[in-house]
Parts: structure tokens; sequence; C-alpha cells
């Protein structure tokens, strides 16, 4: 299994990321408001907490990212379609203009309460089965969509390609601030993921851990132990260890945290490739594969390079996914 192609859409907008705060706070102010409180309540309650762990002694303040990435005219729905389009016309699927499998990621709410972003991804690219949801994970859905497509591929010989697409928009009544680790920003981000030896990003493992949850707590929190377990995890299982990952593509949160964890994990820092939190922000359930586009237009693999992406939700999940550059 191997990424073909991927793309991102981020909006040109900024804003810095305390816009929102009083707004998200305040009473709801339209129906629509009601519901997105009433479904989402646990996701408004880890973006307000204040305090939450510290990782290693490491700190932060999201006051220190200037801006964020927001999408201020179109959907949800339309910033993925943006991003599957573009992933897969750059796929061996261009041609045709279909996949086989969708599976769509995200942790905030379509403006159109009525609207499916799967159902319309569905529609778009003439999809031959039932499109797939990842919610609630923040930056490790995607992982979780990776070994989805792993587990249907070996299971059903003809699927051949599968569109991953990630997107979020923070809307009222919505913060920007998750706790103090992270300033979300608006986007989305694709990729396609084939079957077969091509050129191409080959996954060679992928290991998602998620917590147990504890009564009573909502608050925004990073794991460091269980990401240092899941990126050794990962790595044991492609047979390499993380110092022979020819480069490792974080999210984008906290630097801080960033270089808290990768010590901890063994990561060395001279590999680790960064945007930078003032580029767009964290892009929550799109985070992960909008970075991995941005890392891959930047470099220039040779084939058996090795890429070590890891991930975390802010409620203590923790993914990794070692990828290998096949020339084909």
């Amino acid at each position: 299994m191997r990424i073909s192609a991927t793309s991102r859409y981020i909006p040109r907008g900024r804003v810095r990321p305390q816009a929102q705060l009083r707004g998200a706070a305040g009473a709801p102010t339209s129906a629509r408001d009601i519901v997105m409180q009433s479904i989402y309540a646990d996701v408004l309650r880890w973006q307000s907490a204040a305090n939450p762990t510290d990782v290693a002694g490491a700190s932060f303040h999201p006051a220190a990212v200037q801006q964020v990435a927001i999408e201020r005219n179109i959907a949800l729905t339309d910033m993925a379609l943006l991003a599957a389009r573009q992933a897969v016309q750059r796929s061996s699927s261009g041609a045709k203009r279909t996949v086989d499998q969708i599976v769509v990621c995200a942790t905030s709410l379509e403006q159109d309460l009525a609207m499916s972003c799967a159902g319309r991804l569905h529609s778009e690219f003439s999809s031959g089965r039932p499109p797939l949801a990842v919610g609630q994970l923040q930056g490790v859905g995607a992982f979780l969509a990776f070994q989805i497509a792993n587990d249907m591929m070996a299971e059903d010989a003809e699927l051949e390609s599968i569109l991953v697409v990630g997107a979020e928009r923070w809307l009222s009544p919505f913060s920007r601030l998750a706790g103090s680790v992270a300033a979300l920003g608006d986007g989305a981000a694709a990729a396609v993921v084939q079957r077969g030896s091509a050129a191409g990003w080959s996954i060679h493992s992928v290991t998602v851990r998620t917590p147990l949850t504890l009564p009573g707590r909502v608050e925004t929190w990073i794991d460091d132990e269980a990401l240092a377990s899941v990126i050794d995890e990962a790595c044991n299982s492609a047979g390499l260890s993380a110092h022979s990952a020819r480069w490792i593509v974080p999210p984008c949160i906290a630097p801080g945290l960033v270089g808290a964890i990768s010590a901890r994990a063994s990561l060395p820092a001279d590999r680790t490739w960064c945007a930078g939190p003032d580029d767009i922000g964290y892009l929550c359930a799109a985070d992960p594969l909008a970075q991995l586009d941005a890392f891959l237009g930047v470099v220039t693999p040779a084939d058996g390079d090795r890429v070590l992406l890891w991930s975390t939700g802010l409620q203590g999940q923790a993914a990794c996914a070692v990828l290998e550059y096949q020339a084909g």
C-alpha cells in the first residue's frame, strides 16, 4: 500500500487565535449554535481548558502564535473537495477521476448541518463503496484511516484506491485555542492510497493509540509517554530505529512540545522538519495530511528514504507511521 499523491487547501485569510474566544465562551445565539454546543459539548470543554498537563516541563501559550488560517467564505465540505480533487488529479487515478473508497476525517462540524462531507465526496468521485468517516480523534484520525485502508485492501482484492481526506473549519461557538498547547486553523488536506508497487511512499507501519475515557477528564492534554511508545512500536514494526529515518515530520503544535516529545522518543532534532506554528496553525484532523503534503513539496527523496510521521490528538491520542519512498 502506498501514498501516490497528496494535496492541501489552506485559505489565505489569517486571524489571531484569540479572535473567537469571547464568542465561543458566551451563550449560544442561534439555533445552530445550540445544536453544535449540544452535539460537540466535549470538544467545547477541552478547548476551554486553561491549564493542560505540561509535557516534560515544556510550556507554551497560544498568545505566542500571531495568526492562524481562517476560511471566511466556503464550507468545510467545499474545502475538502478542493483538496481531494487535486490529490486525485495528481494520482494515477486522475485520468478517470474516480476512487474506490473514501474515508473522511473531521473534528469540527459542517456549517450546513444537513450536509454530509463523506456523501458529497462519494458523489463527486463516483466511489463504488459506501464512504466512511472517522471523527473526534483530531490529529490521529488520518492514521486510523490508513489502518482502515490497509485492512480493507487486505480483505478486498478489487479495492485499488482509497481517498483519505481531512478538513476543519472552526466556526462559533468553537474557540481557536485548544488549551495552551495549540492554536487551531482552518484547512483541508487529502491523500490517495493505492495498491501496488509503482512510484510513491509505501506505508510500512502505522501505530495508533487512544486513551481510555477518564471520568470527568475533558481538559486538553498531550500524552508524551504514549507518543514515545507508539513511535517506538511503529519503528520496530518497520524494522528501523528512529535514528535511521531520513526525515521526521511532527504535528503543527507548540514547538516546545514537539521538542520535548522528540527528546523523549529519541528522535534526532536535526532531522525534524517543521513548518512552524505561525504558518497556518494546528489543522486537527487535516494536520498530518497537510504537514505531509507541505513536506513533500520541499524535499527530493531518493529511493529507500524513510519518513517518520507522528501526530497527537488533544485528549491523549497518539499515532505514528513509517513511510518509505520507492522510485517504482
